[in-house]
């Protein structure tokens, strides 16, 4: 009976987590129909402009006397 639980509460669990996250599936292969109903619907957004410099470079690598840098 304990396992029969066991498995009950796996399956429940991938379901649930399966079940919570949304599709995000291709337009390819719809309808015309399907198509003119959701196309309206979308939203054009722009891509976000990549991320500057670091200003803190204490984490870059360095090729000095004390740290050479030495081929694999």
């Amino acid at each position: 009976m304990a396992q029969f639980f066991k498995l009950y509460t796996i399956i429940s669990l991938v379901a649930a987590i399966s079940l919570g996250f949304p599709q995000y599936a291709s337009l390819a292969g719809l309808s015309e129909r399907n198509l003119e109903t959701i196309l309206p619907t979308l939203q054009a957004q722009n891509a976000h402009p990549p991320p500057s410099e670091l200003n803190d470079t204490s984490v870059k690598l360095v090729n000095d006397k004390e740290h050479p840098w030495m081929p694999l």
